[in-house]
């Protein structure tokens, strides 16, 4: 008879037996005190309903993909685990069980049919019963018998069905509770180690619950706390505050974090706290009372004040300071920016910050990875010079001085960027070089111009000579009159090219504008042949008085000007008229100054060129505004152009047409003076007995031509090729020499050396100095000692007879 039976037959009622085993295992959950004793007690149930000396229960451990056996009795091995139950290639026989969700009864020849891998003894008999969860399989229960082959019925695989259900509800039962169980013994102790103070309340404010760190906050013992009202915790004018928050939680059913509040503590000191609220309900949703926690925010309260004390510190610091500084995290974005950085590059917060920094550099991702693996190698970069991009794409030069930014552990967490902004730096030093250069091609073009007068002088000489001994009827007469001419034009174009390439010094005086700029574009037009120039000069044209060396720069930088308006050519109109005040007043602009002459003269200068939008004509007088890019230009030029206009007392305005052509209009107060006009001069003979010149110049040429052209004039003539020459002869004929022509440019000893030495042999001495240059360059500083005149090479045989006449008649005085 099997385990069944034998309990019916005791009972002598089927139903009632099972029902009463079924009970058992239901009471079993609250009488066990854990998964152990309730799995001891099934199995003591279940020996009363069949032989189950070796029986074991499994569970399935989803999370672990495996089979655990928590109760495991058996004689012949010990407890057993099967991994891997996802996988179809693992078997067992509880596996299968598990897979197919249905008992199995196996003998050990069908075992070892099956071919199914068994840990341990194969037993006889093998029964397997799946436990099951409304439907859902848990696991399972077996029981297995290794010497009686006949010990199990079927009866016995149906009883352990039956019960199955019962038995797999307990487990799960068993398992909620302890889950639930160490679910709160782990929320209490969370409770109790948190440094918050935790707080359960009802609805009426009392509390109901809390931990030590609420104690330890407000300084009372939980006698003193326990169905305290929480409120008595909290400053007065906190009171409203919070139980509004609470209200709000009550109605909305919302949580509601970090209200802030001042803790009154039981001896009376106070701390801030910031106070979290949520809604308790019960099982019917209903609401029972208010949980949170209290965090004691005062030490942050003094941190972060003192925060925005040192970030005001250092605010004051990065806005006072002429640099601009901008910081990036690791990945390179912005984290912050200086006011003089967002002015710098014309940024707002919202245009940089979080942007990745290279988008300021004109050299990008590339510029970026420079500095940053020379920070990682070096820590730092010093005086990095780049170009930085503002937000309307405009480029301005900076220095870069940079370092790793660390966090308190100095632990890199992005870098600290210096921008200096050495744009007008680099402009003057641009201006710097512009005017080396400038004193270079000065030197350049003052040596050119001396070895061309030289050449000029030679060529002037022989013509001259030429010229006075011929009659007007010779063949040759006018085109030797129109070498002179041309030796004329060649001269004035080297004095042009003295004077524009360096800064002369004119006095003021009466000025004929129409020759003045009839003599600009001669020179002017000789460089620019693309350039096709029209003059409408009013030739009963008032004079101006003014420098003459600022208005020819004038002229000069207007002409510029309007050629770079005109890269691919184009016409320059000039025009010149008398105006009267009245007309002139019609013409001012903000610009301009009082005009209360009555006579003033106009001049136009009109270019077919590109023209300016009214953005541009509004700043081209500024100083520095130039719209050429760096190395291109100095932004001087009209800038210069309307000092002078200012400094005449006189007005300047510009008109034009993107695209199509620009006006300057100039007008200048006009005088009644007339500029001096030189009077022709005939080659005249000294007077009275021979006279006797001293001629000096390292030229052969010239001592040549300008020996017969004192020869021819009369003169008695001593040569010498230099001033140790010159000394040696005058020492000899001192009393035979009338007067000496000293070249002012001379290898070894220079003409203001000869002239001191000849000074200190005859403080008498009459001395005409010639030069390639003019007056105002080495022989300006000697022309106020002694007796001495000076003429300009080259001349001819009238300049070189009034210049002596002028020397001889000093002497005579």
């Amino acid at each position: 008879m099997d385990g069944y039976r034998r309990y019916t037959s005791k009972t002598g009622n089927t139903d009632s037996a099972l029902g009463e085993i079924l009970l058992k295992i239901s009471q079993a959950v609250s009488t066990t005190r854990n998964l152990d004793d309730l799995f001891r007690t099934i199995h003591a149930i279940l020996k009363n309903i069949v032989d189950a000396a070796n029986f074991f229960i499994g569970l399935i451990d989803t999370p672990g993909d495996r089979l655990i056996f928590p109760y495991f009795q058996d004689e012949r091995h010990d407890y057993l685990e099967i991994r891997n139950i996802s996988d179809p290639k693992t078997r067992s026989l509880s596996i299968d069980v598990i897979r197919r969700g249905q008992p199995v009864f196996l003998t050990r020849e069908q075992i070892i049919e099956s071919g199914t891998p068994v840990l341990g003894e194969t037993p006889l008999v093998w029964i397997g019963i799946p436990l099951k969860i409304k439907g859902n399989v848990i696991g399972l229960m077996a029981v297995q018998e290794y010497s009686e082959p006949d010990l199990y019925q079927r009866s016995d695989i149906d009883m352990l069905v039956l019960v199955s259900e019962h038995v797999a509800l307990a487990i799960e039962r068993k398992m909620s509770e302890e889950a639930l169980l160490e679910s709160e013994r782990k929320h209490r102790n969370i409770i109790e180690s948190i440094e918050e103070g935790y707080y359960e309340i009802d609805l009426c404010y009392a509390i109901s619950f809390f931990n030590d760190a609420l104690c330890d906050m407000t300084g009372r013992g939980r006698p003193e706390l326990m169905g305290a009202d929480i409120r008595s915790t909290i400053s007065p004018g906190d009171i409203p505050v919070v139980s509004a928050a609470f209200d709000n939680v009550l109605d909305s059913g919302e949580a509601v974090k970090c209200i802030g509040c001042e803790i009154i503590r039981k001896d009376g000191t106070t701390l801030y706290s910031d106070i979290s609220v949520s809604l308790m309900i019960d099982m019917n949703g209903e609401p029972v009372g208010f949980r949170g926690i209290f965090r004691d925010i005062t030490e942050k309260k003094k941190i972060a004040a003192e925060l925005v004390r040192t970030r005001n510190f250092l605010q004051n610091i990065f806005d006072s300071t002429v640099d601009s500084i901008i910081t990036t995290d690791l990945n390179g974005k912005v984290t912050f920016i200086s006011s003089r950085a967002r002015a710098m590059l014309n940024m707002n917060d919202k245009d940089i910050l979080g942007k990745r920094v290279y988008m300021i550099y004109e050299g990008g991702y590339e510029e970026a990875v420079f500095i940053m693996k020379t920070l990682m190698t070096d820590g730092e970069l010093k005086n990095h010079e780049m170009k930085a991009v503002t937000k309307h794409n405009e480029f301005i030069d900076i220095h870069l001085s940079a370092s790793l930014l660390k966090n308190e552990v100095g632990v890199v967490i992005g870098t600290l960027g210096i921008f200096r902004d050495i744009s007008d730096k680099k402009r003057l030093e641009e201006q710097l070089r512009q005017a080396q250069k400038m004193k270079a091609v000065a030197t350049l073009a003052g040596g050119i111009a001396h070895n061309f007068n030289n050449i000029l002088m030679a060529i002037q000489g022989y013509t001259s000579l030429m010229l006075f001994e011929m009659t007007e009827s010779h063949p040759h007469q006018k085109m030797l009159q129109n070498i002179e001419k041309q030796i004329e034009n060649g001269a004035r174009l080297t004095t042009r090219l003295i004077e524009y390439a360096r800064e002369r010094k004119h006095t003021s005086g009466p000025i004929d504008l129409n020759r003045l700029i009839k003599e600009t574009v001669y020179t002017f037009s000789s460089a620019k042949k693309e350039i096709q120039i029209s003059l409408n000069l009013d030739d009963s044209l008032l004079c101006i008085h003014a420098n003459k060396g600022q208005i020819e720069q004038l002229l000069m930088n207007m002409f510029v000007n309007a050629v770079e308006a005109m890269p691919e050519g184009g016409r320059l109109h000039i025009e010149t008229q008398n105006i009267s005040g009245k007309e002139a007043s019609a013409l001012k602009t903000e610009r301009l100054l009082k005009l209360d002459r009555e006579h003033y003269i106009l001049l136009k200068i009109r270019d077919t060129g590109i023209g300016m939008s009214p953005d541009v004509m509004n700043q081209i007088f500024e100083p520095f505004f130039t719209t050429k890019a760096m190395g291109k230009g100095t932004g001087l030029g009209l800038s210069s152009v309307y000092g002078v206009v200012q400094s005449c007392g006189g007005l300047i305005n510009v008109e034009s047409q993107k695209g199509r052509e620009t006006t300057f209009t100039i007008v200048l107060p006009a005088v009644e003076e007339t500029p001096p006009r030189q009077a022709s001069v005939d080659p005249k003979k000294p007077a009275g007995a021979p006279k006797t010149a001293l001629m000096v110049d390292d030229e052969g040429m010239i001592l040549d031509v300008g020996g017969k052209m004192l020869k021819t004039m009369g003169y008695n003539v001593m040569l010498a090729g230099g001033g140790e020459e010159a000394l040696d002869i005058y020492k000899k004929h001192r009393s035979d020499i009338d007067l000496v022509i000293l070249d002012m440019i001379m290898p070894g000893m220079s003409g203001a050396d000869t002239y001191k030495a000849l000074m200190e042999i005859d403080k008498e001495v009459k001395v005409i100095l010639t030069s390639g240059y003019d007056a105002e360059d080495r022989a300006s500083a000697i022309l106020g000692q002694g007796q001495a005149v000076f003429i300009q090479k080259p001349f001819n045989l009238e300049l070189l007879s009034e210049t002596i006449e002028k020397i001889l008649t000093m002497k005579e005085a």
